[in-house]
Protein backbone atom coordinates (compact mmCIF):
# COMPACT_ATOMS: atom_id res chain seq x y z
CA UNK A 1 0.00 0.00 0.00
CA UNK A 2 1.27 3.48 -0.92
CA UNK A 3 1.82 6.17 1.62
CA UNK A 4 0.35 9.59 1.05
CA UNK A 5 3.84 10.99 0.32
CA UNK A 6 4.45 8.30 -2.35
CA UNK A 7 1.08 9.04 -3.92
CA UNK A 8 1.84 12.79 -4.15
CA UNK A 9 5.32 12.04 -5.56
CA UNK A 10 3.70 9.93 -8.27
CA UNK A 11 1.42 12.81 -9.26
CA UNK A 12 4.41 14.97 -10.12
CA UNK A 13 5.93 12.40 -12.49
CA UNK A 14 3.19 12.71 -15.11
CA UNK A 15 4.13 14.91 -18.06
CA UNK A 16 1.46 17.27 -19.26
CA UNK A 17 1.30 18.02 -22.98
CA UNK A 18 1.11 21.62 -24.11
CA UNK A 19 -0.41 20.57 -27.44
CA UNK A 20 -4.16 21.03 -27.89
CA UNK A 21 -6.21 17.87 -27.54
CA UNK A 22 -7.10 17.92 -31.23
CA UNK A 23 -3.68 19.09 -32.52
CA UNK A 24 -3.51 16.32 -35.14
CA UNK A 25 -7.01 17.17 -36.38
CA UNK A 26 -8.42 20.25 -38.05
CA UNK A 27 -8.99 23.28 -35.80
CA UNK A 28 -12.24 23.22 -33.83
CA UNK A 29 -14.69 25.81 -35.08
CA UNK A 30 -17.72 26.19 -32.80
CA UNK A 31 -21.10 26.38 -34.47
CA UNK A 32 -24.06 28.49 -33.44
CA UNK A 33 -27.36 26.73 -32.97
CA UNK A 34 -30.67 28.46 -33.61
CA UNK A 35 -31.08 28.67 -29.83
CA UNK A 36 -27.64 30.29 -29.39
CA UNK A 37 -28.60 32.96 -31.91
CA UNK A 38 -32.02 33.46 -30.34
CA UNK A 39 -30.44 33.97 -26.92
CA UNK A 40 -27.87 36.42 -28.32
CA UNK A 41 -30.61 38.38 -30.06
CA UNK A 42 -32.62 38.59 -26.82
CA UNK A 43 -29.61 39.73 -24.81
CA UNK A 44 -28.66 42.26 -27.48
CA UNK A 45 -32.19 43.66 -27.35
CA UNK A 46 -31.81 43.91 -23.56
CA UNK A 47 -34.92 41.86 -22.87
CA UNK A 48 -35.76 39.29 -20.22
CA UNK A 49 -36.91 35.86 -21.38
CA UNK A 50 -40.54 36.43 -20.38
CA UNK A 51 -40.81 39.77 -22.18
CA UNK A 52 -39.03 38.45 -25.27
CA UNK A 53 -41.26 35.36 -25.35
CA UNK A 54 -44.38 37.53 -24.99
CA UNK A 55 -43.23 39.80 -27.82
CA UNK A 56 -42.69 36.72 -30.00
CA UNK A 57 -46.08 35.32 -28.95
CA UNK A 58 -44.62 32.14 -27.46
CA UNK A 59 -44.50 30.59 -24.00
CA UNK A 60 -41.45 31.47 -21.87
CA UNK A 61 -40.74 27.77 -21.29
CA UNK A 62 -40.53 27.14 -25.02
CA UNK A 63 -38.11 30.05 -25.49
CA UNK A 64 -36.00 28.75 -22.59
CA UNK A 65 -35.96 25.28 -24.18
CA UNK A 66 -34.83 26.75 -27.51
CA UNK A 67 -32.11 28.85 -25.88
CA UNK A 68 -30.69 25.95 -23.87
CA UNK A 69 -30.83 23.47 -26.74
CA UNK A 70 -33.41 21.19 -25.11
CA UNK A 71 -35.72 21.82 -28.08
CA UNK A 72 -35.63 23.46 -31.50
CA UNK A 73 -38.35 24.96 -33.66
CA UNK A 74 -39.79 22.76 -36.37
CA UNK A 75 -38.12 23.25 -39.72
CA UNK A 76 -41.25 24.82 -41.22
CA UNK A 77 -41.69 27.19 -38.24
CA UNK A 78 -38.11 28.51 -38.06
CA UNK A 79 -38.38 31.11 -40.89
CA UNK A 80 -41.47 32.74 -39.39
CA UNK A 81 -39.86 32.85 -35.95
CA UNK A 82 -36.65 34.31 -37.40
CA UNK A 83 -38.64 37.01 -39.20
CA UNK A 84 -40.51 37.89 -35.98
CA UNK A 85 -37.16 38.21 -34.20
CA UNK A 86 -35.95 40.48 -37.02
CA UNK A 87 -38.97 42.76 -36.60
CA UNK A 88 -38.37 42.85 -32.85
CA UNK A 89 -34.57 43.27 -32.84
CA UNK A 90 -33.55 44.43 -36.32
CA UNK A 91 -31.21 41.43 -36.75
CA UNK A 92 -31.35 39.99 -40.27
CA UNK A 93 -33.50 36.83 -40.25
CA UNK A 94 -31.07 35.05 -42.61
CA UNK A 95 -28.47 35.00 -39.82
CA UNK A 96 -30.78 32.80 -37.75
CA UNK A 97 -31.42 30.42 -40.63
CA UNK A 98 -27.93 30.33 -42.17
CA UNK A 99 -29.85 30.93 -45.39
CA UNK A 100 -27.57 33.49 -46.91
CA UNK A 101 -24.71 35.85 -46.27
CA UNK A 102 -25.08 39.27 -44.79
CA UNK A 103 -22.77 41.48 -46.85
CA UNK A 104 -20.94 44.60 -45.84
CA UNK A 105 -22.23 46.29 -48.99
CA UNK A 106 -18.76 46.94 -50.38
CA UNK A 107 -16.69 44.56 -52.44
CA UNK A 108 -13.01 43.93 -51.86
CA UNK A 109 -10.61 44.96 -54.65
CA UNK A 110 -10.68 41.42 -56.05
CA UNK A 111 -14.47 41.57 -56.32
CA UNK A 112 -15.11 39.11 -53.49
CA UNK A 113 -17.55 40.04 -50.77
CA UNK A 114 -17.08 38.59 -47.31
CA UNK A 115 -19.70 37.32 -44.89
CA UNK A 116 -19.86 39.64 -41.91
CA UNK A 117 -21.76 38.52 -38.82
CA UNK A 118 -23.45 41.24 -36.78
CA UNK A 119 -21.02 43.04 -34.47
CA UNK A 120 -20.86 41.49 -31.00
CA UNK A 121 -22.17 38.10 -32.10
CA UNK A 122 -19.13 36.04 -31.19
CA UNK A 123 -19.83 32.42 -30.17
CA UNK A 124 -20.05 31.52 -26.51
CA UNK A 125 -17.48 29.23 -24.88
CA UNK A 126 -17.52 25.60 -25.90
CA UNK A 127 -16.09 22.60 -24.11
CA UNK A 128 -14.67 19.46 -25.72
CA UNK A 129 -18.09 17.79 -25.58
CA UNK A 130 -19.51 20.37 -27.98
CA UNK A 131 -21.97 21.80 -25.45
CA UNK A 132 -21.80 25.42 -24.53
CA UNK A 133 -21.83 26.84 -21.07
CA UNK A 134 -24.64 29.25 -20.36
CA UNK A 135 -23.88 32.32 -18.26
Amino acid sequence: MQTLAEFHQGLHTFAMSTEPANAAQQPLIPEWTFGDKLRKARLTAGMEQRAFAAALEMKPGKLAAYETGRAAPRFRDAPALAKRVQVLTGIDYRWFLDAGPVYTGSAEPNGVRYLVPPVGFEPTAFCSGGRRSIP
